[in-house]
């Protein structure tokens, strides 16, 4: 999966950090000295993004000009098989910084080019190019649609203290969906054949919210999240957070004369937090949609503040852990680090994330109104390379409790525990799951509750972990 950012300002160097360091650690340059990384004897795909203000006007009521990949939205998808090496010649149109991050594709001694702007890469100018390799393949996009230029929203909040405005739909590559009468006509419609088994690349762009995706009368059997293999099973409902990506089957099984809808809405477990209450639907059809006349059928979506739903999904997760696709959780840590993470009350400019070492009750109720105020600023953890590593992500009550996503650039970890309360050192470890647990490079922490990753620190370079609130990265 690949996320465009956008950042305004002005930055000291384009593309993907001092040029220098860039060939050091890559396999090869291209044509025009760009650095790529080349798997030897593999094919090499080039493609083009030219990424450009567009009008967008298939919403009728909702006609604005938004940022587009090649004049798309959502932008194209990049195709390739296992072992090839892509390399991606980005040009810059538009009037902002912007950089890409690619979701789940990791980039070994290469973590200029992973987007993360500021930490590991600096933001590609307007004007400007910049070379890419990332792999991705993203059939079904799940985002969200303002009215408002989305430059303008994270400015004001920052201006104000407050959280950025909620979002005024969630997408369906792109289309609200039919229950908007702006998108009745444009809604996204798959068209399967009876009898046959697709394969969906469900990647969350939403920016606010883990959402409940389904569609009706349909069962899903999960085989992937963020690009690693997942020992299968079946489902009714996906829960995907922020920067995940999933990969399910889908048996086309159903009567092919009625129409199907799918579905997401937010999964929000924040007492009295706002978020998007709207539903965005696709439609999926047997044949042509000339042949259907009966409305599509809804799917059972679990409530808004379903934790339960949440976490009988978020449980089932393993990894395949076969002779063909193996493992290699790391049994011995080198190196345990403990983070909390809050929400506060001041403009997080800065960094929202707060670390806190003393024997605590982080999920209890009425809190020390001195937690309220978090410290600004970057703390940087130096890693021995190789080490094993294993990081305590401690959800707090400070303000309002949620599931908060984080995501680890550079790095798919393996959830090797989680649940609800207070980390225990002594007793939470015995019940680690060190032999399939699922690897993924995004996660949610559970609402009032933790989650146990380990990894190994075999990727130089820089780093950050993002935490996804409301909108807007809460520390890095």
């Amino acid at each position: 999966m690949s996320t465009l950012r956008s950042e305004s300002g002005s930055n000291r160097t384009s593309g993907g950090g001092p040029t220098t360091r860039r060939r050091q650690y890559a396999n090869g340059n291209d044509a025009d000295g760009e650095s790529w990384f080349h798997i030897p004897n593999s094919p090499k795909l080039k493609f083009l993004f030219k990424v450009l203000m567009a009008e967008f006007i298939t919403i009728d009521l909702c006609t604005k000009k938004i940022l587009t990949v090649n004049g798309k939205f959502p932008g194209p998808t990049l195709k390739a098989s296992r072992g090839d090496s892509l390399i991606i010649q980005f040009h810059n149109k538009a009037e902002y910084n912007i950089t890409l991050h690619w979701h789940g594709v990791r980039q070994p001694r290469n973590p200029w080019s992973d987007g993360a702007e500021y930490v590991n890469q600096c933001p590609i100018r307007p004007g400007e190019k910049f070379t890419y390799k990332p792999y991705a393949e993203v059939p079904i996009i799940l985002g969200e649609w303002w009215k408002e230029n989305v430059m303008d929203i994270p400015r004001n909040a920052n201006k104000t203290g407050g959280e950025p405005i909620l979002s005024d739909a969630y997408t369906i590559n792109g289309q609200p969906g039919d229950l908007y009468p702006c998108s009745k006509q444009e809604t996204f419609r798959m068209n399967v054949k009876h009898g046959e088994r697709y394969l969906l690349r469900i990647v969350s762009a939403i920016m606010d919210e883990n959402v409940f995706f389904s569609i009706a009368h349909h069962k899903f059997t999960l085989v992937g999240t963020d690009g690693f293999y997942t020992r299968p099973f079946q489902i009714d409902y996906i829960m995907i957070t922020p920067g995940q990506s999933m990969d399910v089957l889908l048996e086309a099984d159903q009567l092919s004369s009625r129409l199907y809808y799918m579905a997401a809405r937010a999964y929000s477990s924040a007492f009295g937090a706002g978020f998007d209450k709207t539903t965005t639907t696709g439609i999926l059809q047997y044949g042509r949609a000339s042949d259907h006349s009966s409305s599509p059928v809804f799917p059972r979506l679990p409530p808004y503040n379903s934790t339960r739903a949440s976490t009988e999904f978020s449980r089932r997760l393993r990894s395949l852990a076969s002779r063909e696709h193996p493992i290699d959780v790391p049994l011995k840590v080198d190196t345990h680090l403990f983070f909390t993470v809050s929400v506060n009350l001041i403009d997080c400019r800065g960094s929202c994330a707060r670390v806190l070492w003393q024997k605590f009750d982080y999920t209890g109720k009425n809190l020390p109104d001195n937690l309220l105020t978090p410290d600004f600023g970057t703390r940087a953890l130096v890693l021995e390379y190789n080490a094993s590593i294993e990081l305590i992500l401690q959800g707090t009550n400070v303000l309002a409790s949620d599931n908060h996503p984080i995501h680890l650039h550079g790095y798919g970890f393996y959830v090797v525990g989680w649940g609800f309360g207070n980390f225990d050192p002594e007793k939470d470890p015995l019940g680690y799951n060190l032999v399939d647990p699922p690897q993924e490079t995004t996660v949610g922490i559970p609402n009032n509750g933790l989650v146990a990753i380990r990894f190994r620190a075999d990727n130089p370079g820089f780093g950050c972990c993002t935490v996804i609130w409301r909108g807007i990265k809460a520390g890095e």
